[in-house]
C-alpha cells in the first residue's frame, strides 16, 4: 500500500517527507513473518515436571513458556501496528480525516504501551541461560498484564449475565488492570529528544478524536475570507485545504509512533533470537528458584 500523491496543493512542503518515511517503515514491517504460533505447557505439565524431580526438565518447561510469552508480545505488536498503518494509508487516500485522526491517536497509544512493556522487560536482563526465579516471575507477570490487562468485566459478559454486567461492567476481579495509557506516554516521552513533545501531541490528538472542539474541524471546510457574515461550510467531505491542515498537524505523530514500534520490534528481536539460540544449541537452562 502507498499514499496517493497529488491530493494537496502544498503536499511537497508539508506532507511528502512524512508520508515517504511512513511508507518506508510500513515496508519494513511487511518484511517480518506474516504469521506464527505460540504454545504453552498446561499447568499439569508443569506439576508433573516438578514431581519428576528432574530440575532441568522443570526449568525447560518454565523457560519454554517464557519464550512463547515473548513471541506473543512481539508478534501481536507487529501485526496491530501493521494493520493500523494500513488503515491510516486508506484513510489518507480516501481523505477520511476523522478516521485518520482517530487511528493516529490509536497508533500513539499502541506505540507507547509497546515501549513501556519492552522497557520493563529489558530491565530484567534475561539473556540467560541461567535465570533467577524472581526474574522469570516478574517477566511472566508483565506478560500477563500485557495479555490480559483490561478495564472491562469480560467474565460476566462471557457468562451471559447481562444484569450483573450492567452493575459491574467496570469491575475487574480476576484479571490485571491494563496499564494506563498516559503513564505509557510519559515513559515514551523520555525515550529520547524526538519524543519529548509526545504528551502534547497526544493531548491534541485526543481533542481531535473525542467529540470536542477540534473534532468538528474534520467535517468543516477551512474558513473563508471574512465578510459581513461568518460562514462555515459543513461537509461530509471537507475541502482539501482542511485536510492538508489536519494532516500537517498530525502526520509527525503518526510517523514517530510507527518509527518507535519498528525500533522496539528490532530491539526486542535480539532477546527472541538469544532465547531461540538456547533452544537450537540445546543449552542447559537453569532457574534458581531461591533467588
Amino acid at each position: 500500500m502507498n499514499f496517493k500523491r497529488g491530493l494537496y496543493v502544498d503536499e511537497a512542503k508539508y506532507l511528502l517527507r512524512s508520508i515517504e518515511v511512513i511508507e518506508g517503515l510500513y515496508e519494513h514491517l511487511l518484511r517480518f513473518p506474516s504469521n506464527d504460533e505460540t504454545r504453552f505447557f498446561t499447568l499439569s505439565d508443569h506439576e508433573n515436571a516438578v514431581k519428576s524431580g528432574d530440575a532441568e526438565q522443570a526449568a525447560f518447561h518454565l523457560f519454554f513458556d517464557a519464550y512463547n510469552w515473548l513471541k506473543f508480545f512481539w508478534y501481536t505488536n507487529l501485526y496491530k501496528g501493521t494493520k493500523i498503518c494500513e488503515g491510516l494509508i486508506d484513510a489518507y487516500n480516501n481523505q477520511n480525516y476523522l478516521v485518520w485522526i482517530i487511528l493516529t491517536r490509536s497508533l500513539v497509544e499502541y506505540s507507547a504501551v509497546f515501549y513501556y512493556y519492552h522497557n520493563k522487560v529489558k530491565q530484567l536482563q534475561l539473556d540467560g541461560p541461567h535465570f533467577k526465579g524472581s526474574q522469570l516471575e516478574t517477566f511472566e507477570n508483565l506478560m500477563l498484564q500485557y495479555a490480559r490487562g483490561t478495564r472491562f468485566n469480560w467474565d460476566e459478559l462471557l457468562r451471559g449475565d447481562m444484569d450483573s454486567l450492567a452493575k459491574t461492567f467496570d469491575s475487574v476481579i480476576d484479571a490485571p488492570n491494563a496499564v494506563n495509557v498516559l503513564t505509557a506516554i510519559k515513559h515514551l516521552a523520555k525515550k529520547d529528544t524526538r519524543f519529548r513533545q509526545m504528551e502534547v501531541a497526544y493531548a491534541m490528538l485526543s481533542d481531535f478524536a473525542h467529540p470536542n472542539m477540534a473534532s468538528h474541524s474534520a467535517v468543516i471546510g477551512m474558513p473563508e475570507t471574512p465578510t459581513h457574515m461568518h460562514r462555515s461550510r459543513l461537509s461530509r467531505d471537507p475541502d482539501s485545504a482542511r485536510g492538508e491542515f489536519l494532516l500537517a498537524a498530525t502526520l509527525p505523530s503518526a510517523e514517530l509512533a510507527l518509527a518507535n514500534i519498528l525500533e522496539v520490534l528490532i530491539d526486542a528481536s535480539h532477546l527472541l533470537g538469544t532465547w531461540l539460540a538456547l533452544f537450537d544449541n540445546n543449552a542447559s537452562v537453569s532457574i534458581d528458584l531461591t533467588a
